[in-house]
């Protein structure tokens, strides 16, 4: 029976083993894609959290994006290759060898290019052919991004010590030099409306008008680093945070301090319809979801380990994290109470028995959940885990 087991066990859909780099929602949430330090991406069914598909790269995924049409999938793999995958089948349209350490990769609009950055460089090349339209230098340190602007007219990339730059896409050429050399960078990011470019650092949260190029608001934390930021959808606020459990909330236009949300965080989420906000990681490893309007804290959750990974569902009614272990969990942002998980085990089991009848297998690993297999089918019936500490 022992033998029986152990074999029924290996035949089990493995989730991610490791740290969650990229999380994408389709546009009607019907499929989650992922991408890990485990070498993978993965497709996820968005209603039963069963996997859809499994691709192995040739290194850590450092990002995976659909295109817009979502039939196709880009990785970015950390061995310096990009590729393309049909996202049913999973087979390779393309591979591009990029800079080494390669951290991003997106489509853009009509899905005809693919702009990817890694350590040394930004390249942006033809999504058919491979063919590189444009590469952009790393200046002052290691690309840390490259991204569209919303209208896809320029190009924003940002080293960790400086050189955030904005590029013409249609003539090639740098248009601004916002900043040649800054204390550490931790983020830069484009507004909804592309107006505005922001960075975090070690000193202050800059945000640059990216019609003049000229500073619009430098604002800053009590002497203390930056380290996260984000626009609400609306572009009427903008969000900062520091490493001294707090998040402020400003006007955009004004710089005016709007409020403070206190809670340790590394990650922040706003959903789009701009009325939440959560902030997961940090000190106590949760996830606390607050009123954008009001800054009342709604609920409060503990994923199973450290955060890696936030996002809210295209309602706001829910949200997704993924964790450094591998692990891909539902919440709900009104009660906090688990919806779903997006993986077999990820950890040794300790046991495994059959029901009574013989139909069902229950295997419970260190990861503190219960699961149901269907025996005959290998399929996932039902998760339990409300086990804490595994």
């Amino acid at each position: 029976i022992h033998a029986q087991e152990q074999d029924l066990r290996l035949m089990l859909p493995i989730g991610h083993t490791a740290h969650i780099s990229s999380i994408q929602l389709s546009n009607e949430q019907e499929f989650l894609l992922t991408g890990a330090n485990d070498n993978t991406i993965k497709v996820w069914d968005g209603k039963t959290g069963t996997m859809r598909l499994n691709i192995r790269m040739k290194g850590q995924v450092g990002a995976a994006r659909l295109s817009h049409d979502e039939n196709w999938i880009v990785g970015a793999a950390s061995e310096d290759s990009v590729r393309v995958f049909n996202r049913k089948t999973g087979k390779l349209r393309i591979a591009k060898k990029v800079s080494w350490g390669t951290g991003g990769a997106i489509f853009s609009g009509n899905d005809s290019s693919i702009l990817a950055f890694g350590v040394t460089d930004a390249q942006l090349f033809d999504a058919f052919t491979g063919k590189t339209l444009l590469t952009i230098p790393a200046r002052n340190g290691n690309l840390i991004t490259a991204v569209f602007s919303p209208d896809e007219k320029l190009i924003l990339t940002c080293g960790t010590h400086g050189g955030v730059e904005l590029w013409d896409v249609q003539t090639k050429k740098i248009r601004y030099r916002l900043q040649s050399a800054m204390e550490y960078v931790h983020a830069a990011i484009f507004s909804y409306d592309g107006s505005k470019v922001a960075v975090a650092s070690d000193t202050a949260l800059t945000i640059w008008n990216t019609t003049t190029g000229k500073v619009h608001l430098n604002l800053k934390h009590a002497g203390d680093a930056v380290r996260m930021t984000a626009f609400s959808p609306d572009d009427k606020y903008i969000l900062s945070g520091n490493w001294r459990n707090e998040t402020i909330i400003w006007e955009t236009a004004t710089g005016r301090k709007v409020r403070t949300l206190t809670h340790s965080a590394d990650l922040i989420a706003i959903s789009p319809d701009g009325k939440k906000v959560a902030l997961g990681g940090g000190d106590d490893r949760g996830v606390a979801v607050f009123d954008m309007i009001t800054g009342k804290k709604i609920t409060h959750v503990y994923p199973r380990e450290s955060l890696s990974q936030l996002l809210f569902s295209k309602t706001g009614l829910s949200f997704v994290t993924g964790t450094v272990m591998g692990h891909l969990d539902v919440f709900d942002a009104e009660k906090g109470d688990w919806r779903l998980t997006f993986n077999g085990h990820v950890h040794a089991n300790w046991t495994s028995r059959f029901s009574p009848d013989g139909s069902t297998l229950l295997t419970c690993p260190y990861d503190g959940s219960l699961k149901l297999w269907d025996r005959k089918k290998g399929e996932l019936k039902k998760t339990v885990w409300n086990i804490r500490g595994g």
